[in-house]
């Protein structure tokens, strides 16, 4: 009798069953039903319109994309776009394309794309306000990226990072220099978009500019002609704007000559170093000396006793 009974009551289910896979409007609003009982199988008899339609969709629209993606990624190559820029827009591309494409096959299903968006959003949002640091990285590297202060291959300061060198990298979290002395230093793209940017490469000259202490028993005169015939006769320095040499301070102790040059930014290290030997070696034959710093003393002696 149990089993009759329960034969009877699968025949009602099953009926009801059918009753609701004609009365609902899609598969997501049957999935959603808890009531109704209803199986995959059954699902996919009555929608299987719908679902191969969206698994059309999905499938062309991955091909598509990628046939969008190799176009774009071609057209990038011939423009010889920098890398972390070519980077960014193929990546920003690739992810609203696929956006499009499951928006599309979703609302083949029944769910309302409003609904779908207003999901996204929610959850853009809360990854935003995780991540909002390294967004603001990221927003300072497109900046930098489409305002291009700088390039790859030029040499720049960061005065209020205390940082320079050379630029070997515009990544989109962080700008990438070599110093001179071979380190690298990593600056983050939101510090460099806010501070100040010194770019020598673009200046195409930089200026040498030393100041040189000498003695108050030496010829100033003298010293100066000398700083003037070692700029004329160096093949690195630039004769416009053209050096000088000239008597800039009167210290306590010295007499202070500021000695000013320009060459091309990638030669500036190099004729530094090289000036400044001369400029030593010269003195030293001429016999013009560089003070030091000096005490000077003076004891008291009492005075004697009557």
């Amino acid at each position: 009798m149990r089993l009759l009974k329960l034969l009877d009551d699968t025949d009602s289910t099953i009926a009801a069953v059918f009753e609701t896979q004609t009365s609902s409007g899609s598969p997501v609003d049957i999935i959603t039903d808890k009531t109704s009982g209803i199986t995959l199988a059954q699902i996919w008899e009555t929608y299987k319109t719908d679902l191969l339609t969206a698994g059309i969709i999905l499938v062309l629209g991955y091909i598509l994309v990628h046939l969008i993606m190799s176009f774009l990624e071609r057209r990038l190559h011939v423009s010889k776009m920098e890398k972390s820029a070519f980077t960014i827009i193929t990546t920003i591309t690739k992810f609203l394309l696929y956006l499009i494409v499951v928006l599309t096959a979703v609302s083949k299903l029944g769910v309302p794309i409003t609904s779908t968006l207003t999901l996204f959003s929610t959850l853009a949002l809360a990854v935003t306000l995780a991540i909002k640091d390294g967004l603001t990285h990221v927003a300072g590297g497109i900046i930098i990226l489409t305002s291009k202060p700088f390039v790859i291959g030029d040499k720049i300061e960061f005065p209020n990072d205390n940082a320079s060198g050379y630029v070997t990298d515009i990544g989109p979290i962080h700008t990438k220099l070599r110093t001179p002395e071979g380190s690298k230093i990593y600056i983050p793209n939101g510090s460099v978009v806010a501070g100040t940017i010194i770019n020598y490469s673009g200046m195409g000259q930089r200026g040498i500019s030393e100041t040189i202490s000498i003695s108050y028993d030496d010829d100033f005169k003298k010293a100066e002609q000398i700083v003037t015939d070692i700029f004329a006769t160096h093949p690195k320095i630039d004769p416009e704007p053209k050096p000088f040499c000239r008597v800039n301070k009167l210290n306590s102790g010295s007499v202070d000559l500021l000695a000013m040059a320009y060459v091309p930014w990638e030669e500036y290290y190099s004729t530094r170093y090289d000036i400044l030997e001369q400029i030593k070696t010269r003195f030293d034959q001429e016999g013009i000396h560089f003070p030091y710093p000096q005490l000077d003393v003076h004891m008291k002696q009492d005075s004697p006793k009557p």
